[in-house]
Order: structure tokens, then sequence, then C-alpha cells
């Protein structure tokens, strides 16, 4: 089965069917995110061409960045498409196809380093161990570093968790948020033990709402200024 999709980016063309859910969502709903996501970071299809998503797999975003930056490019697994830009209509093999069933690893640009990018077959049997796969790689930053040693598994399952709930980070920003003026207030009261309490559980959120809205793809304008902002605090 072939359906072809509008988006802001363009054409988008999803091969085959899967209805196993990753992050709470369709792989089709997480393709066209992200590609909707690229879009407002700046990026176009060349003339002519159309992205190509096989939602039989779920891969690494690096992928689609790479594809984007070079049309006529299709990387496959096995003999079989998994993410391209090509020419609209055309047969994803014929363009030029990279095979990552080899191990080669690929260049990012954004960790500088050389890595062999994630592509498995989303199925129920493994899409946790898919999931685990991008939540640990949306951690990123200095202010990561905490926050990925000491309490990541809780993160972990607090974001799977809201994402399933469909809440937005928004809204786990707005919790965390109020959590952070109660804990200012039972200190100020002397409530130490209490105080505490919120503020570790609002730390935690404030991990939970960023790795949300990165495996999700639901980053929003004031979503960044809402947590930029009470890391400042």
């Amino acid at each position: 089965m072939t359906e072809t999709i509008t988006t802001a980016l363009g054409p988008i063309r999803m091969l085959g069917q899967n209805a196993t859910p990753i992050w709470g969502m369709t792989n089709a709903e997480r393709n066209r995110r992200m590609a909707e996501s690229a879009a407002k970071n700046g990026s176009v299809l060349a003339p002519g061409h159309e992205l190509v998503f096989n939602l039989t797999y779920a891969f690494d975003p690096l992928l689609l960045r790479l594809v984007l930056e070079t049309p006529g490019t299709v990387f496959a697994w096995g003999g079989v498409p998994v993410v391209g830009q090509v020419l609209q209509g055309c047969d994803p093999m014929a363009a030029a196809v990279v095979d990552l069933s080899d191990g080669r690893k690929l260049y990012n640009r954004q960790l500088r380093k050389l890595e062999q990018p994630m592509v498995r077959e989303l199925t129920p049997a493994i899409r946790r161990a898919i999931e685990r796969h991008s939540y640990f790689g949306a951690y990123k930053g200095v202010t990561d570093v905490l926050t990925k040693y000491l309490w990541p598994e809780l993160a972990l399952v607090l974001t799977r968790i809201a994402a399933q709930l469909k809440m937005t980070p928004n809204m786990v920003s707005v919790i965390g948020v109020t959590l952070c003026l109660i804990a200012t207030f039972l200190f100020a009261q002397g409530m130490y033990w209490t105080g505490f309490l919120c503020g570790f559980i609002f730390m935690v959120l404030d991990t939970v709402d960023g790795k949300l809205a990165r495996c999700t793809i639901t980053s929003s304008k004031w979503g960044n200024v809402i947590d930029h902002g009470v890391d400042l605090v």
C-alpha cells in the first residue's frame, strides 16, 4: 500500500502500513511530524522531488537530515528502501542507494562524530527498545549531564506515560513550574522535606518535558521559553 500526503515540506510518499505505535502515535504520524519540523527549521525539497518513508521501519532522524541535504539519495536496509528524497513517482531503489545493513557509519554533524544510525523494523516485540534508543538519543547539552546519570530510567518511564496519555510538553512544563513555586513557598515556611520532595519532582519533570518534545517531535516556541526560563531560575 502506498499513500502520498502533503506537508509544509512538500509531498511525502508512505510505503506500506504499520499499526505498531511509537511514542503514542503511528509511525506515519511520526514521519509526518519529522517532515513538518524539518520545514520549520528551513529545510526544502529539491524541485520535482518527494520524500519517501517506509512505515515498516523506525530510523534515526539523522537519516532524514542527510536525505534532505542530498536529493536523489535513498537509505535502505537489506535492499529495502527506508527513507529517501527521490523524483516524484519514481522507484526509490532507482535512486542513489546507501544500504546501511553493511554496518557503515555516517557523520553526525550535531554530535560531531561518526556513528551507525539506528534502523529497526518497528514491531510490538522491539517497540520499547526503539523508544529507549530514541529517548537516550535525545540527550544533548551540558544541562543534561546530571539528569542523564541521576534519574534517566525514572524520566524514561514518565516520558512514556506522558506520550501514551497524549500530554504535550507544555502540560508537563506547567506542572513542573507549579511544583517549583510550591517548593519555594514550602522552603520559606520551613517545610524543608516536603519542599525537597516537590523540588525533586520538579527537576525530574524538567527532564521529561524536553525529552517528550524531542521524542514526540512537538517542540514549540513557548515550550522552549518555559523550559529554558525555568532552567535559568
